[in-house]
């Protein structure tokens, strides 16, 4: 019973005594607090170091108030004041790291001392390259939260400084300017999203509250200066990345690095931003890129290459025979379906309505997102452009020649049928003969409808000479483009005229 009593009363003692200690943290706290409220910053030093030292864990405005009060020491020290007062402020920032992890991004705290250091790197005594090593530490341990603008682009301005020091390759300076770029663009993309989500349609109204426009102009004001940064790292970099460092760089890397689509794409886009791309090195890397992984860019550029080299007219050789075996092929099979998507020579009601729904289906799909469909599945090229026109010129086919058959005579049919000859021979021997002259006629309009279609569909990446076209208007080369356009529309013509004087030999 006796220990019993003296543990409780131990118990009360210990109660009061932290009772009493935490209302002593609460009286700093609030005294601080205050003091830096009114930009007191020196009469709230005092009160705020002795709660940093006695209770470190106490809250994190020990630490948030603190980065105020220190800043406002190293602004207004002496020079050796001012070194203590910076280190404090490193030291601070590791003790928030250790006591509020939840609440403090190695990545983050990391960059901010390594900022730190390189606005006063005088007084630190460092050199660029162990300032560049912090940030490095920055980068490769937490990059998800190394993403304050300031410290990015310091980051490659030290690369920058460090390469014309001969300190860093120029290797290493055009990855890390690939690599930081693409972190921007990323955070680009974040805040971008983050901005929308308070964007409503243009038809309805979106209420925002005071808290919702301060982060929507945070937002703003990050992307804005993450284009800044964009724009200063491109400036930075300036004669640095030419074509005569930039082409024996990536030609003594592309052995091993040519099966590696990321290292291609950036080899591939520096070299077509720096206008190297008339380059044989470009050539073969853009090759090898879209071997690996086909895309809208290396078609894209793939069809520069083409132009470049005078090519054109081989990619409207390209369209002509797109439009030939698509037209051909696509029109064999809608012959015989046509027969049996017509009243007159089906005569199953059932088979019928299958044909019909079929060729219905096709016709409404647009050739364009015949296109999209191919491109995806056999990838970009004039395999798909074949594909999708062949579907195009069967539902156009289909749609003609079986309306037509729905009007021929049946005379012939039932005359064959009455010699003895089964329905499939009177169609054979009877119809087919009456629709032939009018199947010859729409070939050749569907044929024209090939030849200015593959033209579109060039610009999906279905091969052809619209490739060509696509590319050189993403690039405001119109003075390219209207050539093209020219030969095309003799192609056209020319064509007009051979259906024609080919119809007056049939017809």
């Amino acid at each position: 019973m006796k220990k019993f009593l003296r543990f409780l009363l131990l118990l009360l003692i210990s109660a009061n005594a932290f009772s009493q200690a935490n209302e002593q943290d609460i009286n700093a706290l609030s005294i601080f607090s205050e003091y830096v409220k009114a930009k007191n910053y020196d009469a709230a030093f005092e009160p705020w170091m002795e709660l940093r030292e006695r209770s470190p864990k106490f809250n994190s405005a020990i630490y948030v108030y603190g980065e105020r009060i220190l800043k406002h020491k190293i602004k207004n020290s002496t020079s050796e004041e001012k070194v203590n007062y910076l280190n404090d402020l490193l030291k601070l920032w590791e003790e928030k790291r250790e006591h509020f992890p939840n609440k403090t991004p190695l990545g983050d705290i990391l960059a901010k001392s390594a900022q730190l250091q390189y606005d006063n790197k005088n007084d630190f005594g460092l050199s660029n390259s162990e300032i560049y090593s912090n940030f490095d530490r920055a980068y490769n341990e937490d990059l998800s939260s190394f993403n304050n603008p300031k410290n990015l682009y310091t980051y490659f301005k030290l690369i920058v400084q460090l390469y014309d020091e001969n300190l860093k390759s120029a290797e290493d300076l055009f990855t890390k300017y690939d690599e930081i770029s693409e972190k921007v663009e990323k955070e680009i993309k974040n805040y971008t999203n983050k901005v929308n989500k308070f964007v409503g349609t243009s038809d309805e109204e979106v209420s925002i509250s005071a808290k919702d426009q301060r982060r929507i102009k945070s937002y703003n004001s990050f992307l804005k200066a993450y284009d800044q940064i964009s724009k200063g790292m491109e400036k930075d970099l300036g004669d640095r990345g030419n074509c005569e460092n930039l082409i024996p760089l990536y030609e003594n890397n592309f052995d091993a690095n040519q099966s590696d689509g990321k290292w291609l794409s950036r080899a591939m886009n520096r070299l077509y931003g720096k206008e190297c791309d008339e380059s044989q090195l470009f050539v073969k890397i853009v090759q090898k890129k879209n071997e690996l992984e086909p895309n809208a860019s290396t078609a894209y550029y793939l069809g520069t290459i083409k132009d470049k080299q005078g090519n054109s007219s081989e990619a409207l050789v390209e369209t002509i025979q797109i439009a030939i075996l698509a037209s051909i092929v696509g029109c064999a099979i809608a012959l015989p379906l046509s027969f049996y998507a017509s009243r007159a020579t089906n005569l199953n009601k059932y088979s019928y309505f299958v044909y019909k729904s079929f060729l219905n289906l096709v016709r409404t799909i647009p050739d364009l997102f015949w296109a999209m469909i191919f491109t995806v599945a056999v990838g970009i090229g004039p395999f798909a452009g074949v594909l999708a026109l062949l579907m195009f010129s069967l539902a156009i086919m289909g749609k003609l020649l079986s309306e037509t058959i729905d009007s021929i005579d049946p005379g012939p049919m039932e005359a064959a049928k009455a010699t003895g000859a089964s329905h499939n021979q009177s169609v054979f021997t009877s119809a087919l003969p009456q629709v032939l002259p009018n199947f010859t006629a729409y070939f050749l309009y569907i044929f024209e409808l090939c030849i200015r279609a593959s033209v579109i569909l060039g610009l999906v990446g279905a091969g052809g000479v619209g490739r060509i076209i696509e590319t050189q208007r993403i690039f405001l080369r119109f003075d390219r483009i209207s050539p093209i356009i020219v030969l095309i529309l003799v192609v056209v013509i020319l064509i007009e005229q051979f259906s024609v004087w080919l119809r007056r030999k049939i017809l």
